[in-house]
């Protein structure tokens, strides 16, 4: 066995997958695959923690002691620069509620968690990612948590004298596999964040470490099997592995988007890619006269720091002033500036830590760096420590866009919505609020927007049980209420079947004599973000897909009044931009004072005409469906509009809505008097 000596070209490839991610995060129109630069580095970062590990095992050196230790010293150094950087800036400029929400991703940085973090919010109502500055450190947190097992299991192996290759590739085939089949069952968060889902292309890369330490002999007769069928020489065949390598990576940047399902197969492109170029070795022709030139390198050695500043210098502009997409120009600099930070931070802080003559002494530093940290996070989140910003509106617009009371599966219900409990039907999880003086039920089926309704239900049945029967909840987020009708759009796995199965709760329950049917319809019949499944599996889009979902909308209607049950159609509310209580509030820098401060700048909402000329060609066949079918409907917008207007605040100046497309539960619950009717007694 031979050790690797230090390739250059490896730090060019690193640079690389650094300046994928961040024209992506820049400039995604024109890096649209950018993302796969996360790929590459799992691929070298498996390849180079695993020759190190390897040849110290086999040169009988091994510590898991010293292997930690100069882990600590290559991470802590600019990731701790970065964090406490993040605090500073949100304590700064932020409200109470944003630096909640950062300090919670801090901790999730320092305890290399990030990942789960982010897989746990992922959600119908989960904050959009340019709305967090440290949603990259996801990817740090796979690679550490590979960092803490995987020295273990080569150990472990190496003892009891497995077949390494063997083993590695049954590793990399049960993650691949399950990444795959997580993706196929709409579980693509877990197939994006979970570490096992992840530890193929890592393992790929220990499988290259693998093959060139301990089975050279082996390659180099291969190569020369190939190089007298093919008559070409060695290094010529080595250059075309390069070129191969790079072109696949090269293909997947420019023609792979975030639109796709991701990782999953796609992922093969990067990671074979990243390995065929690796394998070709620093004596391929491009490797030696591309990724070895003195600027990738360059750019390669400060390529962490470069991808730890890079994201939160581009976020918290966009945090602080909201704007849309900041002009390109302004993205351009911050990534110069991004890039003059990771230099300072290779050249000042990370170099000398890492090489300095007292580790020992560097590693207490830094883990009593990373733990004060903590600590003046947790005191942050406890309130002891008020933001410096000084802002009076934007913390109550921004607790209105926090808003929301509607359990979720597996959580606490918050105190207002404690009524309501959870059983299971048929494999879905449905709620009840039950009324003992009237077992009578309603049963609300729909999305979101049925949901808000459902701060009003359970505030009726509270205040006053003898006036109102109990109700039944089978609702989830962007979960259509028509069978055989998807959404394209962050499909929600808890949707498959769900009205099917509500049909067939109201079928077999006697006591549910009403049922009422909500959703934010325009989805589907006017923006044509679903699609119908038809029978044979195949799909139906576009406006022929929306015909095909009146259609079902119709039969489901027809299903229920044969069942003598009492129905309801509730049209969606007023919606857009302009009701966003995001959008009425932005921050501004008092120069003089050197402190944020904030102003509203309008007070939003929208009008019955514009509302009318978006949706009322929808409305009108919605209205006539109910008609055809007995069905009575419900319009919102009797109640909270107006006879022009449609406004976005209270007479108070309190934001009515959560966003552009939801009421807030607070003032559903004590406004939503349009919901009364569906569950009275009588």
């Amino acid at each position: 066995m031979k050790s690797i000596e230090y390739r250059p070209d490896i730090d060019g490839l690193r640079a690389f997958a650094v300046l994928a991610v961040l024209g992506f995060h820049a400039f995604p129109r024109w890096v649209p695959g950018g993302f796969i630069g996360v790929d590459i580095f799992f691929v070298i970062s498996g390849f180079l923690i695993s020759t190190i590990i390897l040849t110290s095992l086999n040169q009988n050196t091994f510590s898991l002691k010293k292997f930690y230790a100069k882990r600590i010293r290559r991470i802590f150094p600019a990731l701790l620069l970065v964090l406490t950087s993040c605090f500073v800036a949100g304590w700064l400029g932020l409200v109470r509620s944003e630096n909640y929400d950062l300090g919670k991703h801090i901790l999730g940085g320092i305890g290399f968690v990030s990942n789960f973090i982010l897989m746990d919010e992922a959600g119908y109502f989960d904050k959009q990612s340019n709305l967090k500055p440290l949603l990259h450190l996801w990817s740090l947190g796979i690679e550490e948590q590979f960092y803490i097992f995987w020295p273990i299991f080569l150990y472990v192996i190496w003892r009891v004298r497995l077949n390494l290759p063997i083993t590695l590739i049954l590793l990399i085939s049960l993650s691949l596999g399950l990444n795959i089949f997580n993706l196929r069952h709409m579980q693509s968060t877990v197939a994006f964040y979970h570490p096992f889902n992840r530890a193929w292309e890592l393992g790929i890369g220990g499988l290259l470490a693998v093959l060139i330490l301990f089975y050279r002999p082996n390659l180099r007769s291969a190569l020369n099997r190939l190089s007298a069928i093919t008559k070409l020489n060695s290094g010529t065949i080595r250059g075309i592995l390069a070129v191969l390598g790079l072109l696949i990576l090269a293909y997947a940047l420019l023609f792979f988007n975030s639109q796709q399902s991701y990782p999953g197969r796609r992922a093969l492109f990067p990671t074979i890619g990243t390995f065929l170029t690796i394998a070709a070795g620093n004596e391929a022709w491009l490797n030696k006269k591309l990724l070895s030139q003195r600027l990738l390198v360059a750019i390669g050695l400060i390529s962490f720091p470069l991808y730890l500043w890079h994201w939160p210098l581009l976020l918290f502009p966009h945090l602080l002033f909201r704007e849309i997409e900041p002009p390109p120009i302004l993205r351009a600099i911050l990534l110069a500036f991004s890039f003059l930070l990771a230099w300072l931070t290779y050249r000042f802080v990370e170099k000398p830590i890492r090489l300095g003559k007292r580790p020992m002494l560097n590693n207490t530093f830094l883990c009593t760096g990373m733990i004060s940290l903590g600590c003046l996070v947790l005191i942050g989140r406890d309130n002891s420590m008020a933001p410096q910003s000084a802002y009076s509106h934007l913390e109550r617009f921004e607790q209105a866009s926090a808003e929301w009371e509607f359990p979720t599966p597996g959580t606490a219900a918050p105190k207002s919505m404690q009524a309501l409990k959870p059983f299971q039907f048929q494999g879905s999880t449905f709620y009840i609020d039950s009324n003992a003086l009237n077992k009578n039920k309603v049963l609300y089926i729909g999305d979101s927007q049925m949901q808000v309704a459902a701060a009003r239900i359970v505030h009726l049945i509270s205040e006053q049980p003898k006036r109102y029967k109990s109700a039944i909840f089978a609702v989830g987020g962007n979960c259509s209420p028509i069978p055989n009708v998807r959404a394209k759009i962050a499909p929600n796995p808890d949707c498959v079947g769900l009205p099917d199965k509500a049909l067939a709760y109201a079928k077999n329950n006697e006591e549910v004599g009403t049922v009422v049917i909500g959703s934010l319809w325009s989805a589907c019949f006017r923006w044509y973000a679903c699609y119908y499944e038809n029978a044979d599996g195949t799909q139906t889009h576009w406006s022929a897909g929306a015909e095909k979902a009146y259609a079902e909308l119709e039969k489901m209607l027809l299903t229920l009044r044969e069942q003598k049950k009492r129905v309801y159609i509730l049209l969606q509310l007023p919606n857009g931009y302009s009701l966003d209580p995001a959008k009425m509030v932005v921050r501004d820098f008092n120069i003089t004072k050197l402190r944020f401060e904030d102003k509203i700048v309008g007070s939003g909402g929208t009008t019955r005409s514009d509302m009318n000329k978006l949706y009322g060609e929808m409305n009108k066949r919605l209205k006539q469906i109910a008609n055809r079918t007995g069905a009575k409907v419900i319009d919102p917008m009797d109640t909270v509009c107006g006879i022009e207007d449609c406004p976005a605040l209270t007479k108070d100046g309190e934001p009515m809505y959560k966003d552009g497309w939801h009421l807030r539960s607070s003032y559903m619950r004590n406004n939503g008097t349009f919901m009364d009717e569906t569950l009275e007694a009588n």
